[in-house]
This record gives structure tokens, C-alpha cells and sequence, in this order.
């Protein structure tokens, strides 16, 4: 589902240093020297072709060991092959790279840039003038997290999200497998709060309800993910939600951190926790689902806690509850 390169990627060769972009190579990639014979693929660096094969493994393998190269294939002049952040921008002759989805999207809107690629500079992630379909509902299996996972949303949804994309995978290796910040709960002296960071992994019990417990947020969901599906994992915690609408439009279903109530909630619903690695404010009502699709004002949803699949939700009533939780959100490419 995601586009082939523009062809203006096509006859661009180009690289960047840390988001600060220069030309390395422009439209006659296969010719750098008259006198040599042309091979299949060039590892590329600068302005340098500086190795060339005919096996692509052998080109690839080089090119890992040369920072901030490019594996060309000689008769497209596409990239097969790159080191370079996952996310990339074209500017003119220039190539931007950004190491997350959200610093990628906020430099594009900022210079009116029109196109992310992701990887390998291949394929298209998003578009400033996509036009989203009018509605799209998905067809994915929905898993409940009882009786097993009274705090398990965020791994049973994951689970619904791998298994839609064929990895046979339960909910409860998931969450045996889901990194664990296993600070205990306590209060301080003056009166304060402190427990675990679900930035840093699953805070408490996600077994039983009798015991303390409260969940984990994108970033050890996201790794857990890519330990099934590497490199087709996409954090795009920090995107608007009509970017997050995007995705779904393009077919493809979203993890994301809500509240049970999927509507915004009041600031007496919130707490303030101190822990080993910073200050986080948490809600006890804390929840995770998949994004499922959408039609008019209403947005469906596979909830963890529902007996079916694609429950209907308030759109922008869920919108809200999301970017109150930190706009945290993952998809899974093709």
C-alpha cells in the first residue's frame, strides 16, 4: 500500500548529516568513472562512488561498515540500500534524515516539504495533500484481555495488531516478554508519590487487581513490536490526529493510548508520580486500543475490554482523550 518513489527520488542520489542536508550525488549515479566497468550496485558516500558489486549482499554487507552510505542499484539509480535515519526528506537536491517520525513531520510543516519516506528511501509514509478515503473499516481479529490480563490492554492490543499482520503471537507472551520497570510503590515524607515510569516499561501487576498496578506507554510497546516485525514498526507518538487518521486512511491499523472513558477527562482524574527516571502524570484511567477505521463522526475501535470487534466511538470525543495521554501512537507497515 505504500507508493514507489517519485521520480524525482528516483534520479536524486543524496545524503545528510544530521538533519543538515547536502548534495552527495545527482543524476548520472551509474557513471562516476568512464574508465571502469559497470557494475550492478555502488556503495556510495559523498560525492564518491567508492566500492561496486554485482552481488547485492556483498554491496550491502561493505556499506554497513561506512557511515552514511547508500547501496545504489546502477540501472534504476534507486536506493536499495542506506544507514541513514529512518525517516527522510527531500529538498531539492537535499536529503534530510530524522531519527523519529515526530521531528520528521514538525521540520516538514515547517518548510513546506511534502513527502516522509521510510527506510531505504522507498517508500512513501505520508503526504501533506493526502486526501483520506471517506471511510475504512478493518477486518481484524479482536482479542479481549480477560480474564488473563486485568491491566493487559496495551499487549492485547498489540497482540490484535501482530496477529493482523500474520505473527502468531498470544497476549500472554506479550506481556511476559514487555519490559518491566519494577520500582515499588511508595509514598515519601512529604507526602509524594513514587512508583515506576510507564515510559520506561510496565509499571506493577498486570495479573490481578488486588495488587498495585498501572501499565506502559509507546516506547516499550513499540520495542516489543520490533523485536516481531523489525524495521516496519513506526512510533508516531507526537503526530496530529488527523496524521494518525492518515495512516488509518492508508489501511492500516493504530495502537494507541487512550482513557477508558474516550472522552477528555478533568484534572481531578490526574496524579502526579515521581520516579527513577523523571516526574510523569498519570490517570488511573488509563487505556489502549486499536484504531480499527472511521465514518463520518464516528471512529471504530478494537477494545480490550469489549466483548466485539469495532466498537464505535465519539471521533473527535477520542481525539481529545488521546492527545491528553501524550498523542502516543504506533503502526505496523506492509
Amino acid at each position: 500500500m505504500i507508493k514507489a518513489i517519485i521520480a524525482v527520488a528516483v534520479s536524486l542520489g543524496i545524503i545528510i548529516c544530521g538533519g543538515v542536508g547536502y548534495l552527495i550525488y545527482n543524476q548520472h549515479i551509474p557513471n562516476y568513472s568512464s574508465n571502469k566497468v559497470q557494475m550492478k550496485y555502488s556503495v556510495v558516500q559523498g560525492r564518491t562512488s567508492l566500492l561496486q558489486y554485482d552481488s547485492l549482499e556483498e554491496a550491502i554487507e561493505n556499506s554497513n561498515n561506512i557511515p552514511r552510505s547508500v547501496v545504489v542499484d546502477n540501472q534504476t539509480n534507486l536506493w536499495i540500500h542506506t544507514n541513514l535515519k529512518p525517516f527522510i526528506l527531500f529538498i531539492k537536491d537535499n536529503v534530510f534524515d530524522f531519527d523519529t517520525f515526530d521531528k520528521a513531520i514538525f521540520y516538514a510543516n515547517n518548510n513546506n516539504i511534502d513527502t516522509i519516506y521510510y527506510r531505504n528511501n522507498q517508500n512513501i509514509l505520508w503526504e501533506k495533500n493526502y486526501e483520506p478515503t471517506d471511510n475504512i473499516k478493518l477486518d481484524i481479529h479482536h482479542i479481549k484481555q480477560f480474564p488473563e490480563l486485568p491491566r493487559g490492554c496495551e499487549v492485547t492490543s498489540l497482540a490484535m495488531m501482530l496477529n493482523y499482520y500474520g505473527v502468531n503471537v498470544d497476549k500472554v507472551t506479550l506481556a511476559y516478554e514487555v519490559k518491566k520497570d519494577t520500582t515499588e510503590y511508595q509514598i515519601l515524607d512529604n507526602g509524594k508519590i513514587y512508583y515506576g515510569n510507564p515510559y520506561d516499561g510496565f509499571v506493577g501487576d498486570m495479573y490481578s487487581l488486588q495488587t498495585r498496578g498501572y501499565g506502559v506507554y509507546h516506547g516499550p510497546i513499540y520495542e516489543l513490536a520490533n523485536n516481531y516485525l523489525e524495521g516496519r514498526v513506526v512510533d508516531i507518538t507526537g503526530a496530529n490526529f488527523d496524521e494518525v487518521i492518515q495512516f488509518l486512511s492508508r489501511g492500516y491499523p493504530i495502537w494507541a493510548v487512550t482513557n477508558g472513558t474516550y472522552s477528555s477527562l478533568p484534572d481531578s482524574e490526574f496524579e502526579i508520580w515521581h520516579t527513577p527516571t523523571g516526574i510523569v502524570k498519570i490517570t488511573k484511567r488509563m487505556h489502549a486500543v486499536v484504531l480499527t477505521g472511521y465514518e463520518n463522526d464516528i471512529l471504530f475501535i478494537n477494545d480490550p475490554l469489549s466483548n466485539m470487534p469495532n466498537r464505535e466511538v465519539n471521533l473527535r470525543n477520542f481525539q481529545q482523550s488521546w492527545e491528553q495521554m501524550g498523542h502516543q501512537a504506533i503502526v505496523i507497515l506492509d
